[in-house]
């Protein structure tokens, strides 16, 4: 499989539902960096999940127009629970839902390849818009910093900010105004975010029904009833039991199971089975707002359309809508033909009623009016087909075509086609009347928004997710006007691209030099002649630091090899610039005072993330480096010829690394000397991953360390992990990201591991398993549970000593 360029932007596919879906296969590398090339943000992705069409369409569009109701599901994480009763609320009865997520993910575990942080965020929303488009949800973000677990709501609100999450949180609920909200979240979780979650959610439902709290646009919004998960010792205090193990009757699946479907889109966490995931049961607990007391009922007695028309003088009483006319259209899903006459003749009369924009009125009466719009559209015997070429380039029109079909009995009328967000449409030919049994095809010229690198990175931090290339079509059916929205499926690229391999350099302590490349791609359909210069950090040079960069149509992209010379560079951080006509690229440079040993060469089995590898080949140089990829059994390996073989983070997570461990601890006992990055307990213990992973007995837990700054205690200074040929001191500990470690070995021989180093949260035991020596046959052996991946992808330069010292020859 190609992996996709830095510049590659989403391909997704809509669904005409009461707001806009997409489906996304977020399974490649996100390339949604602004650092890594110029004019890009978003990833290659391929769409594999459609909408649902047919029978299963019509039953939930009549399920919908049969209520109005709004619930607002909370979650901490883009994975959590709250699928489940979204599931239930949408599949069973037809109420709206609204997930708002107070993290995007960034800091959980990625299982499909390196990226961190901002990278994985972008990477795991995508997946939630999955996700949300299997169970017909919207998502909200509220962009909260996610820095992996933490242990209490104390230590994450240190990072959060309790007043401003709580004032962001009140300023959501003013703009979805749900008439209920949910979090599966309960007291007795140990995650720090939800224990955070349920401090500041009550405070914000409150806060905004406060008329004295601002939101520009905004005005005050009182939520009726509120609700948290319960706990294990709740039982008496649960008024809301969703069973999920009850069967949806038109899709086939259980609603647990139609949640599952949900969950799946998070790839990158690597979801487990349904039943350890997912509980079978959901149990809430109503929760008091401020002085009100708590509402012990989900959704009886709600405001609906029809109570809040009552209120309206002006309507006509005998053309109003009634709510058993919604409730027949589910009675005729049947007969189409006979379905599709009632919503028409029912849409008129919601057309009919006139109320202000921004009133309650107004939001319940869109809400049904779209299902009502969606039953007419799957009723109706209309098709769409957009046909359109792969990529395209901001500022160029693209040729594209939609093929119409009608197989009903109302004509398609009044057909029009409009760009949104910026973009424009050229509608080449006269549209006609599409009248039943016909077809049409319309030929259009597409151009794109002219969308800069700072819009494209600002997608991802908006209150929800707008993909960029979108259309609505327009058009008429038997006299009611019908609007829906597709996402073009086409990657929209960057005129031109530049990256920089690697992202960061790095210079080691006797290093006068460093090579790196740069990569230029060109997507416009026109030639390509642009100047490549490179502007060095103070004190460097980079011989011919100007290159022509020419690409004729027949040429996609070209590498440029240079030289970073930095002779008297001192340690610390630099930057250096990489410009291509006019756009600009800047990538870190940092010297670090660290030493390896001679004619090292090193084996590496490749994991999930990249930051090892770079460093290797920054420190001993690419031709003494051999990687071994994970999709192939191990060879026998020669300590003769590799002095060391570093395990990456979670590479055992595959079969096939596994099935050949056996030969790597033989190339341990004959003389090599063998590191092993941190692991889930289901990826090495042997009782789950079938395999053994150490010398000796070692059995990974669940513990870690959290805090980022939690004191370090050296256990055997001495120990030439820590001082060959590098020095380790107190200041190599300082300034990490995220979290100390995880994943510690929970048991093993004391006698046989040496334990290096004691570290601990405060108010929790201590933790010694976090870096584990062993001598082996005539080899060495080392567990390294430290978060050091995180640090090597920032160049900390304690980490790169550190990792230095264990891949040296032992003195």
């Amino acid at each position: 499989m190609k992996r996709p360029s830095s510049s590659d932007f989403l391909n997704v596919l809509a669904r005409p539902e009461p707001r806009r879906r997409w489906c996304v296969e977020a399974v490649l590398i996100v390339a949604a960096t602004a650092a890594a090339a110029t004019g890009q943000v978003l990833p290659d992705t391929n769409p594999y999940w459609t909408q649902e069409t047919g029978h299963v369409a019509l039953h939930q569009a009549a399920l919908d127009a049969s209520s109005d109701s709004l619930v607002l599901l909370v979650a901490s994480h883009p994975d959590d629970q709250y699928t489940l009763p979204a599931s239930y609320l949408r599949f069973a009865l037809g109420v709206r839902v609204a997930v708002l997520l107070v993290t995007r993910g960034g800091g959980g575990q990625n299982s499909l390849g390196p990226e961190t942080g901002e990278e994985l965020a972008r990477l795991r929303t995508l997946e939630s818009e999955a996700g949300a488009a299997r169970l017909s949800t919207d998502v909200y973000y509220l962009n909260r910093p996610d820095n992996g677990y933490s242990r209490s709501a104390e230590e994450t609100l240190e990072q959060w900010g309790e007043e401003s999450t709580t004032e962001d949180m009140a300023r959501l609920v003013r703009l979805i105004r749900p008439d209920v909200v949910v979090t599966t979240h309960n007291p007795s979780e140990g995650h720090g975010h939800d224990l955070a979650l349920l401090r500041v959610l009550p405070n914000a439902v409150e806060l905004a029904a406060d008329e004295g709290f601002e939101t520009p646009g905004l005005g005050p919004f009182t939520v009726l009833r509120l609700f948290r998960g319960a706990t294990d010792q709740e039982g008496d205090r649960v008024t809301v039991s969703m069973t999920m193990d009850s069967r949806e009757p038109v899709r086939g699946y259980t609603y647990r199971r139609l949640a599952y479907m949900g969950m799946l889109e998070h790839r990158s966490q690597s979801p487990g089975p349904m039943e350890e995931l997912l509980a079978p049961i959901v149990e809430l607990v109503p929760v008091a707002v401020g002085d009100r007391p708590p509402d012990s009922s989900l959704l009886d007695e709600l405001p609906d359309l029809f109570s809040v028309l009552a209120d309206v003088q002006s309507q006509d009483a005998a053309a109003a809508p009634r709510p058993g006319d919604f409730a027949a259209l589910r009675g005729m899903i049947g007969s189409p033909a006979e379905l599709g006459r009632a919503a028409i003749d029912l849409q008129r009369r919601l057309l009919a009623i006139r109320t202000p924009a921004g009133t309650d009125l107004s939001r319940r009466l869109k809400r049904r009016m779209q299902a009502v719009e969606r039953i007419i559209l799957e009723s109706s015997g209309v098709s769409l087909d957009i046909s359109s070429q792969e990529e395209a380039a901001p500022g160029e029109e693209m040729e594209f075509s939609v093929w119409i079909r009608n197989e009903g009995t109302q004509p398609i009328t009044d057909l029009t086609v409009e760009a949104v967000d910026g973009g424009s449409v050229r509608v080449l030919g006269d549209t006609r009347v599409v009248t039943p049994q016909d077809s049409l095809i319309l030929s259009a010229l597409y151009q794109p928004p002219d969308l800069s690198e700072t819009d494209l990175v600002r997608i991802f931090s908006k209150d929800t997710f707008e993909p960029p290339l979108r259309l609505q079509f327009n058009l008429v059916l038997g006299g009611v006007p019908v609007s829906f929205e597709r996402v073009m499926q086409a990657k929209l690229q960057s005129a031109v691209t530049v990256s920089v391999h690697p992202r960061t350099l790095l210079l080691s302590r006797d290093a006068k030099d460093v090579s790196f490349i740069v990569q230029v791609q060109r997507k416009t359909q026109q030639p390509l002649d642009l100047e490549l210069r490179i502007n060095p950090p103070a004190g460097m040079t980079v011989p011919r630091f100007v290159r022509q960069v020419r690409l004729a149509e027949n040429e996609e992209f070209k590498e440029f090899t240079f030289l970073l010379n930095a002779p008297d560079a001192r340690p610390g951080p630099s930057t250096m610039h990489v410009h291509l006509g006019g756009d600009q690229l800047r990538v870190g440079v940092r010297k670090v005072d660290v030493a390896v040993s001679e004619g090292l060469r090193v084996g590496l089995i490749r994991g999930v993330d990249n930051a090892a590898e770079e460093i290797l080949q920054a420190l001993i140089g690419s031709s003494q480096l051999e990687t071994f990829d994970t999709s192939r059994v191990l060879p026998i390996l020669d300590p003769d010829r590799l002095q060391c073989v570093v395990v990456d983070v979670r590479a055992l997570r595959r079969d096939k690394p596994r099935a050949g461990f056996a030969r790597l601890l033989e190339y341990v006992k004959e003389g090599g000397r063998l590191i092993v990055f941190y692991h889930k307990d289901t990826e090495f213990n042997l009782d789950t991953a079938g395999f053994r992973g150490a010398p000796y007995d070692l059995f990974i837990g669940k513990g870690r360390v959290t805090r980022e700054d939690a004191p370090i205690q050296v256990l055997v200074p001495d120990h030439f992990l820590f001082n060959s040929p590098n020095l380790i001191g107190a200041e190599d500990w300082d300034g990490w990201r995220q979290e100390r470690g995880l994943y510690f070995p929970q048991t093993y021989d004391a006698n046989l591991y040496e334990e290096l180093l004691e570290m601990h949260d405060p108010g929790f035991p201590e933790e010694r398993g976090s870096l584990l020596y062993a001598k082996y046959g005539e080899g060495d052996y080392i567990y390294c549970a430290l978060s050091l991946y995180r640090q090597l992808k920032n160049r900390h330069p304690g980490a790169c000593r550190l990792f230095a010292n264990m891949i040296s020859a032992k003195r």
